[in-house]
């Protein structure tokens, strides 16, 4: 009758929130990789762990986690809470301890955006003693690390993302990093990026790279990629295929 109705709503989804009433669980046991790439069929001490999530409402979700391994024990509890007008909130903490050491994490983030700019931080600390399950008892992790990223659709030009992260260890120098990643619309003919790395720790320097990928039909795809820094010159070519579902190989 040449009348237009039209319907505007705003909305958040994220894999990480759980509709009210859902839950979300796993429980895993074995043992511990080591020397991972350097031996083989090497497994040290054994462990267990378990997961629990629940979604309280349908925009707050809490979670759970305990593991253990040898004299180690850990227990960690996080909320994620999330809504269109403020973007998704994720705190967590965690503390651990054993027969050497003990030692407490704490963790928050943000992340939100509309359809043509998208942004996010996450700010993680650990005191000395934290050990994560998994990881060598002699090297110490991250202490504290600090990721923040940016993003905006240009519409018809493309795509650019600016990314910062930050890290610091207690036996070595603090390392930052900034990205800036620039995609092209490509009209369906592929995909090209664009990527400047700056890498500052005890040397600095500066990686470039071009990649370009192009499906080959449903289940098949190309891809290229070159990149160059201080140490040289490196360039990739890949080309690949999915199994088919029904059965049969692929490569």
């Amino acid at each position: 009758l040449g009348r237009q109705q039209v319907y505007s709503q705003s909305f958040f989804a994220s894999p990480a929130m759980l509709r009210r009433g859902l839950t979300d669980y796993a429980v895993s046991a074995g043992f511990e990789r080591e020397n991972f790439t350097r031996a083989s069929n090497d497994y040290g001490r054994g462990f267990a762990s378990a997961l629990y999530r629940r979604g309280f409402t349908d925009h707050f979700t809490a979670e759970a986690r305990f593991e253990a391994a040898d004299d180690l024990a850990g227990l960690g509890v996080g909320v994620s809470t999330a809504a269109p007008s403020v973007g998704q909130i994720d705190l967590a903490i965690a503390a651990n301890r054993s027969s050497e050491r003990e030692g407490a994490l704490a963790r928050a983030s943000w992340r939100g955006g509309g359809r043509a700019f998208s942004a996010g931080v996450e700010i993680e600390a650990a005191s000395a003693g934290f050990m994560r399950l998994g990881e060598a008892r002699d090297i110490a992790g991250a202490r504290l690390t600090g990721i923040a990223n940016a993003g905006a659709d240009l519409g018809g030009i493309g795509a650019v993302t600016l990314a910062f992260a930050y890290a610091e260890e207690a036996t070595r120098a603090p390392v930052e990093t900034i990205s800036l990643s620039y995609a092209p619309r490509m009209a369906g003919q592929g995909q090209l990026y664009l990527n400047a790395l700056y890498v500052t720790q005890e040397d600095s320097y500066l990686a470039l790279s071009i990649g370009f990928s192009r499906p080959l039909g449903i289940d098949a795809s190309f891809g290229a990629r070159a990149e160059s820094d201080a140490r040289g010159l490196y360039a990739q070519l890949s080309a690949q295929r999915a199994p088919p579902s029904d059965g049969g190989f692929g490569w």
